[in-house]
């Protein structure tokens, strides 16, 4: 079982999420994959300020592989993102170009690992997760 912890002080090191939009959806091809999360797990703030871990609902989203540098992400009912890639032991660990946010994924040999930690203390958002998944071909 993969254990995923959170450091708050690691909040620090990602910035604002981009939204790049693009014309059209993920073509299905070959270089296409069909990402699903198994677990996801986090922090939730309330308006008075109160935190409280909880399970987040688990999301799919589409990935094209356009090459071992580039990959573009459709996540429903959202612009189309493209993540700069970089190959490293493992996987390639892939974050959101452009924007003040990183939003990184890691892809492993057929699953992934993603953060969102743009939330309190650092950010606006009221959550921060780690998720863990599948990849699989159409």
């Amino acid at each position: 079982m993969i254990r995923i912890a959170l450091t708050v002080a690691a909040i620090g090191l990602f910035r604002a999420l981009p939204v790049l939009a693009a014309a059209s959806p993920v073509s299905l091809g070959e270089n296409t994959l069909h990402c699903a999360e198994s677990g996801a797990v986090g922090f939730r703030w309330d308006i008075q300020g109160n935190v409280a871990q909880g399970a987040f609902q688990k999301e799919s989203f589409t990935v094209q592989v356009v090459s071992e540098t580039e990959r573009i992400i459709q996540w429903p009912g959202m612009p189309l993102l493209h993540y700069n890639c970089t190959k490293s032991t493992g996987g390639y660990h892939c974050s959101a170009e452009g924007g003040d946010i990183e939003f990184p994924i890691i892809f492993g040999k057929d699953g992934f690992t993603r953060a969102f930690l743009y939330g309190p203390p650092v950010g606006g958002d009221p959550n921060i997760y780690v998720s863990y998944g599948v990849c699989l071909k159409p």
